[in-house]
């Protein structure tokens, strides 16, 4: 938009006042939490993108699948868990975490699983309660050795998980998760360490990791009891390497495939469901991860954080993220009001905006949780805002233009004036122009006999009854009324600009036919309800041709007419009416030249009404008269 449609004073004011407005919409729409799902869909999205196809280094999933269910039943015996946990023991794995419930026996075996229990290294999980007590207990043997963990993971209000519970107090007990215990294990650590720094913080290795407090990145209301941690997905489903249980209990791994691995052992099963739906389920196409795969991935996070390969992810302070907010407003009001042209601010506002969002998307790899979706909109909804808002003012100027040279413009002269405005402005004119056009024109019969005995104002109030509305129909075919003559109306279809249709001369006969017609039926509807003093009577030519079309006047005095002998033979066709109204005594007579009924072809009904000597003295036009359309 050029930068004269607003003064400087005014765009700046402008500027200012809806940025100020959309910030404030957009924080006020965040913090009702209206933001959230758009928010969150866009962090799963980013987090998938992210994610590769690698697997866990140090954790390894022991999968007993739905054909194992059908050849050892279902609960699992203690004997076929005591056998598959001391096969996992028995290569070499630094810890086996057993993820399936185990508060009361599964004979046989209960004894021989009870002595597998008694190693440290094997951890049981528990089901923890509404208020962090525990609802399902681990083995006996487990609770008395403190080798268990419960296995309970937060979802969010759209049932995705995207956080980690590690720790949870009831009353003086502490609970670790499943993956917290597994990992303590690995770090040969019973409890997790508070920071000298912060003793509300754990200790990871030398990693500090602190918990989500309430509103941590998009999130608006979410519950943060215990200590949680958002989970990184860095890998894609499946998350971490699987070992058949059969095939360990058969020996047919390799290896030193579990040595000094984090061993879960679980199910990979449909039937049996421990299924999680998680941001990176989007790439990958699954629609779940097994409660395995999960575990796997916060143990290796876990991990991660305590060799200090992995920060935790991190949110900028909620002032920092409104003046985000702001300055994306600013920004986007600014390229809508400065810009002078129209695709070029489009294509800085939406590229602009796609590479905040990248950007700010991109920083998730580095451990940064930026507000990508309320800068974004900020930035759009404030261009879009005043973009529009420019644009009604150009429109009321562009109105302005068109009175300044005529009346009765046609929506094509106007953008034509529109796009030449600044030219125009310092003196330009119109680009004369060598049209083809058909012509319409009508004269209202009998006006100055009429005139002649009427009151002035009787008069000119009749004339502009009728007039309005053929002017009316007019532009209801899209035809752009040249001039009314006084007591008639001059309408060109194809001027001032060419029709931009297939066969735009044959087209434009046939708006003209059809405006004719129309007009013929408003004057038969004023003449029917009497409400004049006078009735109506219109003659009407139709001609086509070629025509000069340009501006004619000063800056202060412009007005765009029609030029050529087409012009002079419509009305000299419209003339020739008289003749044919006195034989038919009709209230509208519509003649036209045979030219004209070429390219109509087939449209109207036709009949021969004799000829007009042209101007020439010599060549002839064949005229005919329009009865009504096929």
């Amino acid at each position: 938009m050029p930068g004269w449609i607003l003064s400087r004073n005014m765009s700046i004011a402008l500027w200012l006042a809806v940025s100020a407005f959309v910030f404030l919409v957009v924080i006020l729409l965040r913090h009702a939490g209206l933001l959230q799902s758009l928010e969150l869909a866009h962090y799963d999205f980013t987090t998938s993108y992210l994610a590769e196809s690698g697997q866990t280094e140090d954790v390894v999933v022991v999968a007993i699948y739905e054909s194992d269910l059908g050849d050892w039943g279902w609960p699992l015996s203690d004997d076929k868990l005591a056998q598959i946990t001391g096969a996992a023991l028995d290569a070499d794995a630094a810890t086996v975490g057993i993820d399936i419930y185990r508060d009361r026996p599964v004979e046989p075996g209960s004894e021989t699983l009870d002595a597998i229990l008694k190693d440290s290294r094997v951890v049981t999980i528990t089901k923890l309660a509404e208020d962090g007590s525990i609802l399902i207990r681990a083995p006996s043997v487990s609770e008395q050795a403190g080798t268990f963990g419960f296995s309970d993971v937060p979802l969010d209000v759209d049932g995705v998980t995207r956080r980690s519970l590690l720790l949870v107090r009831d009353g003086e007990a502490l609970h670790l998760s499943f993956a917290m215990k597994l990992a303590m294990n690995m770090l040969g650590s019973t409890d997790p360490v508070p920071s000298p720094a912060d003793t509300r913080v754990v200790l990871l290795g030398q990693m500090p990791v602190p918990p989500l407090p309430p509103g941590f990145g998009s999130y608006n209301e979410v519950d943060t009891t215990g200590y949680q941690v958002m989970t990184r997905f860095p890998n894609t489903p499946p998350m971490s390497p699987v070992v058949d249980a059969r095939d360990l209990l058969e020996g047919n791994i390799e290896d030193g495939a579990l040595r000094g691995k984090a061993v879960l052992i679980g199910l990979i099963s449909d039937t049996i469901k421990d299924h999680f739906v998680t941001p990176v389920n989007r790439r990958s196409g699954a629609r779940f991860v097994y409660g395995l795969q999960l575990h796997a991935t916060i143990v290796q996070q876990i991990l991660d954080h305590a060799a200090g390969d992995l920060q935790p992810l991190w949110d900028v302070p909620k002032p920092l993220q409104s003046l985000f907010v702001a300055v994306a407003a600013l920004i986007g009001a600014a390229i809508a009001l400065f810009l002078r042209n129209a695709a070029l601010t489009f294509a800085v506002s939406l590229g602009g905006a796609l590479s905040v969002l990248i950007l700010m998307s991109g920083a998730m790899s580095l451990g940064a949780w930026l507000p990508a979706v309320p800068v974004v909109l900020a930035w759009l909804v404030s261009f879009l805002m005043s973009f529009s808002i420019v644009a009604i003012v150009a429109r009321r100027q562009r109105t302005t233009l068109s009175k300044l040279f005529q009346s009765q413009l046609s929506p094509e002269l106007s953008q034509e004036i529109w796009l030449q405005r600044e030219q125009i402005l310092i003196g330009g004119k119109p680009v004369p122009r060598r049209l083809t056009v058909s012509l319409l024109y009508a004269d209202i019969a009998g006006s100055t006999r009429v005139s002649g005995g009427a009151e002035p104002e009787d008069f000119m109030d009749w004339m502009s009854t009728v007039l309005d509305a053929l002017g009316a129909d007019a532009a209801d075919h899209r035809g752009f009324v040249e001039k009314y003559t006084g007591d008639g109306i001059l309408v060109a279809f194809g001027a001032p600009l060419p029709n931009q249709v297939d066969c735009p001369e044959q087209a434009d006969a046939r708006a003209a036919c059809a405006c004719a017609l129309a007009m013929r039926d408003t004057i038969n509807r004023l003449n029917a309800q009497g409400k004049t003093n006078w009735p109506y009577h219109l003659r009407i030519g139709l001609h086509c041709g070629e025509v000069f079309g340009g501006a004619i006047g000063g800056t202060h005095a412009m007005k765009y007419n029609l030029i050529g002998n087409t012009v002079n033979t419509a009305a000299r066709i419209e003339s020739f009416g008289k003749t044919v109204n006195d034989r038919a005594g009709d209230s509208v007579t519509i003649c036209c030249s045979e030219e004209f009924a070429q390219l109509l072809d087939g449209f109207a009904a036709l009949e021969p009404a004799g000829e007009l000597l042209h101007d020439d003295g010599q060549r002839k036009h064949r005229i005919l008269l329009i009865k009504g359309l096929l």
